[in-house]
């Protein structure tokens, strides 16, 4: 399946609280969402997330820079299509913003790549399981109390997927001055 379009949508994502960290007051995410379009209708996603209008615009626009090296390829070559781009920033060097940009065009490569296949992406990755065991890390929240974090963990009722992990002291740690939170998941 030909890759017939690629568009890019910058969107601000606010959050439901911010997440506060020692340095940081983030409000919302600033997504970059890629779309492949392919024949028949059929289109892959991918996206990348930065905090910050400004970054946001500098990966978009890495984003549309790589798009005409999409364009009009077949999204079956998802191996060849990852090592052109990859190639083409190498003088941005491979880490950090360049490495984002490509990331959301190589995921939407695969997705479309799926679609053609006639598979979930998963299946088409080699999966083996329509189902991982997973969680979902509140560890970031530091503005909240540990027993307002705790709560979700320990509802039975909620699907493991949703229960959160928090932020957890180590007494031997703090006798070093140090403030230090490491994560913990409550079954």
């Amino acid at each position: 399946m030909k890759i017939e379009r690629v568009l890019v949508h910058p969107l601000r994502l606010p959050l439901p609280r911010p997440l506060r960290t020692s340095i940081h007051d983030i409000r919302s995410v600033d997504t970059v969402l890629v779309e492949l379009q392919g024949a028949g209708g059929a289109v892959g996603c991918g996206y990348g997330f930065v905090f910050g209008d400004r970054r946001a615009r500098a990966l978009q626009a890495l984003v549309e820079d790589l798009a005409p090296l999409y364009e009009g390829q077949e999204a079956t070559a998802t191996r060849a299509l990852f090592e052109r781009a990859w190639r083409s920033i190498n003088f941005l060097g491979h880490a950090g913003v360049a490495v984002m940009a490509l990331a959301a065009l190589d995921t939407a490569c695969w997705d479309l790549a799926a679609q053609a296949a006639g598979l979930p992406l998963w299946r088409f990755l080699g999966a083996a399981s329509n189902q991982v065991p997973a969680y979902a890390s509140s560890g970031l929240w530091l503005a909240l109390r540990a027993r307002r974090l705790q709560r979700p963990a320990r509802n039975r009722d909620v699907p493991a997927h949703q229960r959160k992990c928090f932020p957890v002291r180590y007494p031997k740690l703090h006798s070093s001055g140090g403030k230090m939170f490491v994560t913990a998941w409550i079954p």
